[in-house]
């Protein structure tokens, strides 16, 4: 090649790595419409109440409705209805247990899961994203809205059920005289303390231990 050649040289040819798929569920009907959920091996529980590990808070889900068992380096999938009222549905036919396949469309209450598989970087992001929206940076605990979100459910729980429940609001005493006295970096490094004591004193997808504002916590 001469240096008075105009002739750029040859372009390199992008390479685009793609990381291997992961089997998920679209959520297609029902909130938060659109949300995946990555189906990675062992067992995996939907219902409405705490402890599952797909919540679905809504009266037509069982509180432990179905369980999905995922095995294998080249997954096999299962879905299991756990005895529930309204029956596990799968393309619209009631199952007791049953393989999933892609493109099946998985129905639990009123959601409408269909069975896909998703790409684990957009996965990643998502729940980093979700994260964000649902914890506070500082304490660890749950944000403001997640906690009034949860409150809300709880109510129409108690009324469902006509059932009493628990609501614990309480701050820290004297915390200006903290920021005032030896700065806000002593300040944050207090809630963030607190934080982690209450959240390693309740529990946590039962409870629901949030920071309602400055140095104020609910549960």
């Amino acid at each position: 090649m001469y240096l008075d050649d105009k002739t750029p040289p040859n372009p390199i040819p992008e390479v685009t790595i793609e990381a291997e798929e992961l089997p998920c569920l679209l959520l297609v009907r029902g909130a938060p419409q659109g949300r995946v959920y990555p189906l990675e091996p062992g067992s995996i529980t939907l219902g409405r109440e705490p402890g599952n590990t797909i919540l679905l808070d809504d009266p037509s889900v069982s509180r432990r409705h179905a369980r999905i068992e995922v095995a294998g380096e080249k997954p096999e999938i299962q879905i299991e209805d756990l005895g529930s009222t309204n029956g596990t549905l799968l393309n619209g036919r009631p199952v007791a247990r049953h393989p999933l396949c892609q493109g099946d469309l998985l129905q639990i209450g009123t959601y409408i899961f269909k069975v896909t598989t998703c790409d684990p970087t957009q996965v990643h992001y998502q729940q980093k994203i979700e994260e964000r929206i649902q914890y506070d940076e500082l304490t660890g605990l749950f944000t403001v809205k997640t906690v009034l979100a949860y409150t809300q459910q709880e109510i129409a729980r108690a009324h469902r059920y006509a059932r009493d429940f628990s609501l614990l609001i309480f701050d820290i005493d004297h915390f200006k005289r903290v920021n005032d006295t030896f700065g806000h970096v002593a300040g944050s490094a207090l809630l963030r303390e607190l934080g982690g004591v209450i959240a390693g004193t309740f529990r946590k997808e039962i409870d629901r231990p949030g920071r309602y504002g400055g140095d104020e916590f609910l549960v």
